[in-house]
């Protein structure tokens, strides 16, 4: 039977939904949804909203197309059968590294956290809908990996994910503490996948007169000379700091989207390659605008250091 959020009582709820077992939370603001594995937000819908995240769901799709705001269903046992393999969509978390290893090719894409299973370790509620409910995550444990020319421990490293959401309102921090005896350097990136009604129609402002590292021609730096719109195949990493918008006409919306502790925005969509990827309607349907801290400005963390990076959404 497919799953309605609205038959669920206010609060959190443990359960299965897209093949993956899940935090369901329902407040009077909305609804968010969070995997244990890689704690990775694979819904959050603002009340009289459409979603803010895009998964690759044959199931979201089909809500969209039928009901325009009513909940997504269970997918197909197709769309997911390794239990090890993080879905494509909503908010994967990149860290330590974003991309690929530096140095082996045989370590995950875009590091640890999202292949480790999280516990919910704190959370707020609250009965307001401007009031912000507060959820942290930790990681049960965090597969081995490489980082650096050496094996770096997972017990160097405590890592928290912190989710700060309301009507219209999602506030995400990664932290990182180097509890290690060892300096250790990162590259991180909250990677979010947003739903739009079509790429090609969008228009993403506040990237006008930024460099940028040019990933699909050889990471040849350029410059932005106008703001982003008519959206094709893109895989830009900018050197930005500030605020950027999503203006979408079709889905009537903008999502404002401002970050801190981060020095590059990145923006990807993989245009006509979306179905060498197995991504539904071509990729249409999505533009990732993402918080990172990339191998351009790579973090060196100290020996009882603390960083974190932060990206928060506002719907319009």
């Amino acid at each position: 039977m497919p799953i309605k959020f609205t038959d669920f009582a206010l609060g959190i709820h443990e359960i299965r939904w897209l093949d993956r077992e899940v935090w369901l939370i329902v407040q009077p603001w909305g609804e968010l949804v969070v995997a244990k594995l890689g704690a990775q937000i694979l819904h959050y819908q603002p009340k009289q909203q459409q979603p803010v995240f895009w998964i690759n769901s044959d199931a979201q799709l089909a809500g969209l197309k039928s009901t325009g705001l009513k909940h997504a269903a269970q997918p197909s046992a197709s769309i997911i059968t390794d239990k090890i393999k993080p879905m494509r969509g909503g908010v994967p978390l990149c860290w330590p590294w974003f991309g690929l290893h530096q140095q082996d090719s045989t370590q995950p894409q875009h590091g640890v956290a999202r292949i480790s299973q999280w516990q919910l370790t704190s959370h707020t509620l609250n009965d307001s809908v401007s009031d912000a409910a507060v959820f942290s995550f930790t990681p049960v444990s965090l597969e081995p990996f490489l980082l650096g020319e050496k094996s770096s421990p997972t017990t160097e490293f405590a890592l928290q994910f912190e989710i700060s959401v309301a009507e219209n309102y999602l506030q995400m921090r990664l932290i990182t503490n180097n509890i290690g005896d060892r300096p250790q350097q990162l590259t991180q990136a909250i990677h979010s996948y947003f739903l739009v009604g079509d790429c090609a129609q969008l228009q993403i402002k506040g990237l006008s007169g930024c460099d940028y590292f040019d990933k699909l021609d050889n990471n040849i730096l350029k410059r932005q000379t106008a703001e982003l719109d008519h959206i094709g195949a893109i895989d830009n990493i900018y050197q930005h700091t500030g605020q950027v918008t999503i203006v979408d006409p079709l889905l009537q919306r903008e999502i404002q989207i401002s970050k801190k502790y981060s020095g590059s925005t990145i923006v990807w969509n993989p245009g006509a390659e979306a179905k060498k990827i197995d991504i539904l309607e071509g990729g249409k349907r999505f533009i990732c605008v993402e918080a990172g801290n990339t191998v351009f400005e790579k973090l060196l963390v100290n020996p009882g250091e603390s960083v974190e990076i932060v990206q928060e959404i506002t719907v319009i």
